[in-house]
C-alpha cells in the first residue's frame, strides 16, 4: 500500500491519518524507514476544516509570526510570500517545476545541536489537465498519530488558499513521504508550557498562594518532548531553598522529600537533554524519558497534596 503507484480514494481527512498509523503499524518496527502515504480526495474537503480539534494549532503553526506558546512554526519558514509564490507558479505554468514551499535551507540545519527546526520540510504542487492538484510533501521525520492530524490541518489551509484563486482545482492527490514514520502519541506537539514563560516572583507566589493552579501548570510538561525546558522547576528549587520567602510556602515543599524529588527532575531532565544531542532514536530516548517523566508526576503528586 505504501509503496503503491495509486492513490487511495478517501472521504475524508481522518482516514488519512488513520491509513498513515496503520503502515507504520504493519511495518511492526519502531519506525518505518521511507514511510509513505499517497491519497486522492475532491476538493470539497479543504473548503472546511474537519479535525476540529487541532484547527486552531494548525493556524498557529501556519502563521507567519511564530505565536509565544509554541517553540517554534512553519509559517515562520514560509514567509507570506510562499502561497502566493506558489498560486503564480500555477497560474502562470501549471504543471511547472517551481511551485515549491520549502521550509528550511541549509544554514537552518548547521550548527543547531538539538534546537527545533521544523521536520516538515518541503511542499511542492503541480496542475495536472485533469483539474488535480498534485501536492507532494517531504519530512524528515513524522509522528503520524498525534502530530500528523496537525500536519494534515496545514496542508488542507495551504490547498484551500490555492484553491481560493484557481477554482478550476477538481481533486487533490496527496503524497505524504517521511524519511521516518513513527507513533507516539505521548509526543509534545511543540506546545510551550505556560509555566515555562512564568518568571522567578510568578513561580513563588504559585508556591505561596496557589498551588492548586502550580500543579495544573506541570501537568502540562507531562509529555515527550524534544525540546527540554525547565526554567520552572529551577525557580521552584531556588524559592523552596530561599529562607527569605519559604516561611509562606507549605512545609510539604519545603521538606527534604520534595527537594529531592526536585533534584530527581532536574537530574533526569538534564540526562534526556543529552542524550538527544547525540541520539533521535526512541529505543534510545524513551528510557530517560519515561524516568524524567516519572520523577516529574512524582513531583507533582506532592503538590497536588497541598490543593
Amino acid at each position: 500500500m505504501a509503496n503503491s503507484d495509486e492513490f487511495k480514494e478517501i472521504s475524508s481527512l481522518r482516514e488519512c491519518v488513520q491509513l498513515a498509523e496503520s503502515i507504520v503499524e504493519e511495518s511492526a518496527k519502531e519506525y518505518c524507514i521511507n514511510f509513505s502515504v499517497k491519497v486522492r480526495f475532491p476538493i470539497s474537503l479543504v473548503l472546511v476544516s474537519e479535525l476540529k480539534d487541532v484547527e486552531q494549532l494548525a493556524e498557529d503553526f501556519q502563521n507567519p509570526e511564530k505565536p509565544d506558546h509554541l517553540y517554534l512554526n512553519h509559517g515562520e519558514f514560509i514567509t507570506p510570500l510562499g502561497v502566493p509564490h506558489v498560486i503564480e507558479e500555477l497560474r502562470n505554468k501549471h504543471n511547472g517545476n517551481r511551485a515549491i514551499i520549502s521550509l528550511i535551507s541549509q544554514n537552518d540545519i548547521l550548527k543547531k545541536g538539538d534546537d527545533p527546526i521544523p521536520s516538515f520540510m518541503i511542499l511542492q504542487f503541480s496542475l495536472e489537465a485533469d483539474n488535480t492538484l498534485y501536492v507532494t510533501t517531504y519530512f524528515r521525520a513524522l509522528e503520524v498519530s498525534k502530530f500528523f492530524r496537525i500536519n494534515i490541518e496545514e496542508i488542507r489551509i495551504i490547498c484551500n488558499q490555492i484553491y481560493s484563486q484557481l477554482k478550476k482545482i477538481e481533486f487533490v492527490n496527496l503524497h505524504v513521504i517521511a524519511f521516518r514514520g513513527y507513533i507516539n502519541p505521548k509526543i509534545n506537539t511543540l506546545v510551550r508550557p505556560k509555566i515555562e514563560s512564568m518568571r522567578d516572583g510568578k513561580i513563588l507566589a504559585l508556591l505561596q498562594d496557589d498551588v492548586g493552579q502550580l500543579a495544573d501548570l506541570l501537568k502540562e510538561k507531562l509529555y515527550d518532548t524534544t525540546f527540554v525546558e525547565n526554567n520552572s522547576l529551577k525557580y521552584i528549587k531556588e524559592n523552596i531553598n530561599d529562607p527569605t520567602v519559604n516561611k509562606r510556602i507549605n512545609g510539604t515543599l519545603t521538606n527534604p522529600h520534595f527537594k529531592t524529588l526536585v533534584d530527581a527532575c532536574l537530574d533526569s531532565a538534564e540526562q534526556l537533554s543529552s542524550i538527544r544531542i547525540i541520539s533521535s532514536h526512541h529505543t534510545d530516548i524513551k528510557p530517560i524519558s519515561d524516568k524524567y517523566l516519572e520523577n516529574l508526576s512524582l513531583l507533582i503528586a506532592e503538590v497536588e497534596k497541598c490543593r
